[in-house]
């Protein structure tokens, strides 16, 4: 084992900060201090490449709940829109070209819960949709291809993305039934062959539900600020992951083997009364809002519970989500703070302007 200590330059002026990278094992292992090693003039910023938008006579192409936003090799755009659902298609400048899709169960028709809008190998587009439980292939034009069936609740995969050559990964939340005790239970990543059989297992995480039924559907629990499995896969073949309640990512080749964890200081945040009244006020008026909505009584009565049980972390997760950036770069988004979030629960499903990305620490490809 080696270790080395480097100081650079911080972003902010006059300022210093350490690093430690260790190599052990053939794992890179890097520690960051709290701040970055760019000077102000290399900082990254998020500034807007292109707007699509629909003028009042166009209402038929307006967005409603966008679900994904994908970009082949041709930079052409697949917008999903929850709402309809369907995907818009563009070209590179924004101009339309078609629409794909629509609501039904037919061939690439799609249902309710449609997930995402993937590129894959050959810039075949992949949709995976879990209202009507099965994944729709079609062609770059649009084109329906074929669909395949996904595998049954609970072990529904409900956040995906592509790997080099166009296979899936697919995270499985594990569901504690009630009277199941939590412990032995984990989420992992699966991969999919082309015809959606599951081939392995590329990643684990502990058991962190953001929903708990363990106690029974009625007594069903609302985890806030809670620590979730993060994780991306990257052009490279490069897949980054790890726990939102600490700031430490572990990056796989695509065999599999750990290549390299990266780190970075962090204090907690903890999770303040305030914070916790400023959540809990429009996750309430959200429930009240669906319970209006139904005549049954026993979803008015679930409702009524589930808007008593909402449980609160600590502390602030350290982080996110992680993206994979370009030349090799990870992207980790900072937590949403109980304003943002109060704020997202309060607009659903309102439109509003664009808002500027989340902010978000830049590290290089040697972490």
């Amino acid at each position: 084992t080696t270790t080395r200590s480097a100081r650079a330059t911080s972003c902010r002026a006059g300022s210093t900060t350490s690093y430690q990278v260790t190599d052990s094992a053939g794992v890179r292992l890097v520690m960051n201090g709290a701040e970055g090693t760019w000077t102000p003039d290399q900082v990254w910023q998020f500034k807007e490449d292109l707007r699509i938008e629909s003028t009042e006579d166009e209402a038929a192409r307006q967005f409603g709940i966008l679900a994904g936003v994908a970009v082949n090799s041709r930079g052409e755009i697949f917008v999903l829109d929850r709402s309809v659902p369907n995907i818009q298609h563009f070209d590179s400048n924004g101009s339309y070209l078609g629409t794909i899709g629509g609501p039904g169960e037919g061939p690439g028709q799609f249902g309710r819960m449609v997930a995402e809008a993937l590129v894959g190998a050959g810039d075949t587009l992949t949709v995976p949709d879990l209202g009507n439980m099965r994944i729709e292939l079609f062609a770059p034009d649009g084109r329906f291809v074929r669909s395949f069936s996904l595998p049954a609740s609970p072990d529904t995969p409900f956040l995906w993305r592509t790997l080099p050559q166009g296979q899936l990964a697919g995270q499985v939340n594990a569901m504690v039934m009630p009277g199941q005790a939590a412990e032995g239970h984990i989420n992992v990543v699966v991969r999919l062959a082309p015809d959606g059989v599951v081939q392995d297992t590329i990643l684990s995480f502990p058991l962190d539900p953001i929903f708990d039924i363990s106690q029974g559907p009625a007594t069903m629990k609302t985890r806030v600020f809670n620590s979730t499995a993060a994780w991306t896969t990257a052009d490279n073949g490069l897949v980054a992951a790890g726990m939102t309640g600490e700031y430490r990512l572990s990056v796989y080749g695509a065999d599999g083997t750990l290549r390299m964890v990266f780190a970075k200081q962090h204090e907690p945040k903890p999770v303040t009364e305030a914070d916790r009244d400023r959540v809990t006020a429009p996750f309430k008026q959200a429930f009240e809002a669906q319970m209006a909505k139904s005549d049954n009584e026993q979803i008015r009565a679930a409702m009524t519970q589930m808007a008593g049980n909402i449980e609160f972390g600590e502390t602030y997760p350290a982080f996110g989500a992680v993206i994979a950036g370009p030349d090799g770069t990870w992207l980790v988004r900072q937590p949403i703070t109980a304003a943002e979030m109060a704020g997202a629960v309060s607009r659903l499903p309102a439109i509003e302007a664009p808002q500027a990305p989340p902010a978000s620490d830049v590290f290089d490809a040697d972490g």
